[in-house]
């Protein structure tokens, strides 16, 4: 088996030099060996840094020229200086008369390339393009997801029922930013970690329906709970007599949390009800008229019930 060589290195230390030499010790060997050697990297700049550098590099050695690369390259190959810079010559000449066998590319350029070779056996079409712009690309699926539920009558439920649940919230039945957002996590590094095994998932439509089903009912109980211990913080609220204005903060303060909640608004709790979770204090200022009755309430289970 071939030798692998690992080259760490950090920015700035010379990977460029190094990888240089490298494909110089391949190349020089054989005048044709340039087109048995491929060589990426991740971006076209760095294409063509390395591809400039080669052919520089070979340029220097043909015409006699000081090259940094020259000893290295004499002691790996074991031949004469004047055999060497007349290979560098050959390659040279060769390199740029079949320019287009010269594989320097980027990781991207290579695997389109593999791909195009492929086209027919993985049932594309020939001609087709890559398109860059996601928001394009995500616009066009939605069009075409919209349109398909002419014929797929799992999809139109799903969608109708999406589409039933926002109405039932309260909110516009329109879903189309809905689907985008989630569309969105598609060019997700996350995501693309685990979409092999989701792919396989979305493919079993029971399977999609009952796990559906199991998200509505963890949703429905989870907002079921949250109403149920607003309303117990609100009930333990009125029944001491006191008002979302006596209490820290107001509407924005924990007891302003409790009669949001109470009334389906599920938003995330902000730093002033955070604190109030952890601490009396958080529930009054420190000359509040009625100091010792909010303190009372918070002893009596009304910080649990937020917390």
């Amino acid at each position: 088996m071939a030798k692998i060589n690992i080259i760490r290195a950090s920015a700035g230390s010379g990977k460029t030099y190094t990888l240089t030499e490298e494909y110089l010790k391949f190349a020089l060997r054989e005048p044709d060996n340039f087109r048995h050697i491929l060589a990426v990297t991740f971006t076209n700049k760095a294409t063509a840094e390395m591809k400039n550098r080669i052919v520089r590099e070979l340029y220097r050695l043909s015409c006699g020229q000081e090259s940094k690369h020259l000893h290295p390259l004499l002691a790996v190959l074991g031949i004469q200086e004047a055999e060497l810079r007349s290979r560098a010559g050959s390659v040279l000449q060769k390199i740029l008369h079949a320019y287009s066998l010269f594989s320097v590319s980027t990781i991207d350029s290579f695997f389109q390339q593999i791909i195009r070779s492929f086209t027919r056996e993985i049932g594309i079409q020939g001609g087709y393009t890559i398109e860059l712009d996601t928001e394009t690309v995500l616009d066009d699926s939605i069009d075409r997801l919209q349109a398909e539920t002419s014929v797929n009558k799992i999809l139109l439920r799903w969608l109708t029922d999406f589409a039933a649940d926002k109405i039932e919230k309260g909110q516009a039945w329109s879903f189309r930013k809905d689907i985008t957002k989630l569309g969105q996590q598609l060019f997700n590094e996350h995501f693309k970690v685990f979409s092999q095994s989701l792919s396989e998932k979305l493919a079993d439509k029971e399977f999609m329906n009952a796990y559906q089903r199991d998200l509505t009912g963890i949703v429905k109980k989870f907002e079921s709970t949250l109403l149920r211990l607003a309303a117990g913080g609100l009930e333990k609220i009125r029944s001491a007599g006191l008002q979302t204005e006596d209490f820290y903060q107001g509407k924005s303060g924990p007891a302003g949390y409790l009669l949001k909640t109470s009334a389906g608004d599920f938003d995330e709790p902000n730093t002033y009800v955070r604190k109030a979770a952890e601490t009396t204090e958080g529930w009054h200022v420190k000359n509040a008229p009625r100091k010792s009755e909010i303190e009372k309430l918070c002893r009596e289970g009304l910080m649990h019930i937020l917390k």
